[in-house]
């Protein structure tokens, strides 16, 4: 199973993304074989998300937080 594949099961779960110096929480909406896309919650916590593009190089771990 491939970093992809993997982070493919947990597409519509919430999980952390750590990147440099930053944490991304948000849905996971979908992984192809470069990037990943999230939901991110608004920094206002009303209103719609945004969603936030990462590269799977830049990733240095993905948190799947326990339902």
């Amino acid at each position: 199973m491939t970093f992809e594949q993997m982070l493919a099961s947990f597409i519509g779960s919430t999980v952390e993304v750590v990147v440099v110096n930053d944490i991304l929480t948000g849905t996971l909406l979908s992984v192809n074989s470069s990037t990943l896309t999230l939901q991110t919650s608004p920094v206002t916590y009303y209103g719609p998300g945004t969603e936030t593009i990462v590269t799977l190089s830049s990733i240095d771990y993905v948190r799947v937080p326990a339902a």
